[in-house]
């Protein structure tokens, strides 16, 4: 009998009928314990958040404020404004104004009154006119864009719309809106600018109707001078704004002499 090697020709060895016999017996023993093993288990997704539920005031809150933030970028309005500030300091009054104006596309006209003076306004075009009890129509100064900005929109100081927080719906009047900030905000009227003031707002109140026109607002804020003999002079200032007839425009002429 030859060697498996002799005259150099390999002899076919027994391997492939073994591993196939071992494939064989592997299969049968997976099917005799039922088969293939059971894939791994898949981690269930987790639920998303569930998105939190606004009551009806609140939907109605999100929408008038929605609605104001664009309402304020225009200028074009018109309403009456009614508006009286105050500014004390140690105890003593600095300043106590009021307005009573009709705004209309830009041109105001009405009455000021500041210590004790009344004083008839009519701005038109650019041009201010002024007449005090007694004494005829006369051009003022001209007033600063600035100047006319605060009696055109004087919610320009209200800050952010997002830092305005709905607070409730008025339980006497269903059709005001109530919002407060949430921050301090810069203040400093063209006035204040003029007399070298600077200011923070830490309280305000504003009150829209459901389809966002302003109604009214509240504030109260800290202002200091920043130089001379009244530097860090700590003044109390109380404004209180109210708007009626919003959307009504007003025919507003140069008075007649």
């Amino acid at each position: 009998m030859r060697r498996a090697h002799d005259a150099g020709h390999p002899v076919p060895t027994r391997m492939p009928a073994l591993v196939l016999a071992a494939l064989v017996l592997a299969a049968l023993i997976l099917a005799a314990c039922g088969g293939a093993p059971p894939p791994a288990a898949i981690a269930p997704t987790p639920s998303p958040s569930p998105t939190p539920t606004l009551n009806p005031d609140e939907v109605a809150a999100a929408a008038a404020l929605a609605a104001f933030g664009e309402l304020a970028t225009r200028d074009d309005l018109s309403f009456h404004l009614a508006q009286v500030a105050s500014a004390s300091a140690s105890g003593s009054t600095l300043m106590d104004v009021s307005y009573e104006l009709d705004v209309s596309d830009g041109d105001f006209a009405g009455t000021a009154r500041a210590g004790g003076t009344t004083i008839q306004l009519v701005y038109v075009d650019g041009i201010t006119w002024a007449k005090s009890s007694g004494k005829p129509w006369k051009k003022s100064a001209a007033m600063t864009p600035d100047s006319v900005a605060d009696i055109l929109a004087p919610w320009k100081y209200l800050g952010p719309i997002e830092d305005l927080e709905f607070v409730a719906r008025d339980p006497a009047n269903p059709d005001r809106l109530e919002y407060r900030s949430t921050s301090d905000i810069p203040y400093q009227t063209a006035d204040m600018e003029r007399q070298g003031m600077q200011g923070t707002i830490d309280s305000l109140s504003l009150f829209l109707a459901p389809d966002g026109t302003p109604i009214e607002f509240r504030l109260h804020a800290i202002a200091a001078y920043t130089s001379g003999a009244l530097a860090e002079r700590k003044v109390d200032i109380q404004t209180a704004v109210d708007i009626s007839r919003f959307g009504e425009p007003t025919t507003i002429k140069p008075p007649k002499k």
